[in-house]
């Protein structure tokens, strides 16, 4: 998830045209390979077949998601599920943040950029809670990074010295 913050690295420009719509969006975060560092999964559980992009309608919208390619199974699959960054958990133990790819995006977005909660607030019109809870998300993930490293690190010496 290092990556996510460090593909950040563009104009403010440029990342308002990636934002602009959810299919631009999916596309982006696609095109980073954001989905398999986050550790996607690609295979459905009811045949173990692989699984495509696939364009859904709904309600007027088109969204992408994971279909499988086995001719009987059509299982689907959101590029949400079993992915702890991109399905925010509520405080009520939900899964679901009620806020599109985009505007999670954003968020995070603006975070890379050390601004100030009040900031983002103001810029995005999302409550203080929303905020919060995004910022102290890409904080703990930021964190775990380090301690992941460290511990590699530690390992990789103890491994040496023996």
């Amino acid at each position: 998830t290092q990556f996510i913050f460090y593909t950040f690295n563009m104009l403010a420009k440029d990342f308002y045209s990636i934002i602009s719509s959810d299919e631009s969006t999916t596309n982006f975060l696609i095109r980073k390979m954001l989905w398999q560092i986050m550790k996607m999964p690609n295979v459905p559980i009811k045949c173990g077949s692989g699984m495509n992009l696939y364009l859904r309608n709904e309600r007027g919208k088109e969204r992408r998601i994971l279909r499988c390619k086995r001719k009987g199974c059509q299982t689907t699959q959101s590029l949400r599920k079993d992915n702890a960054f991109w399905t925010f958990i509520d405080k009520n133990g939900r899964l679901n943040s009620g806020l599109s790819l985009s505007q999670q995006l954003e968020l995070v977005f603006y975070w890379t950029q050390g601004l100030s909660n009040k900031t983002i607030m103001a810029l995005t019109g999302r409550s203080s809670n929303t905020v919060c809870d995004w910022m102290n998300l890409c904080r703990d993930i930021q964190y775990m990074e380090k301690k992941s490293k460290e511990e590699k690190t530690t390992e990789k010496i103890t491994k040496y010295y023996e």
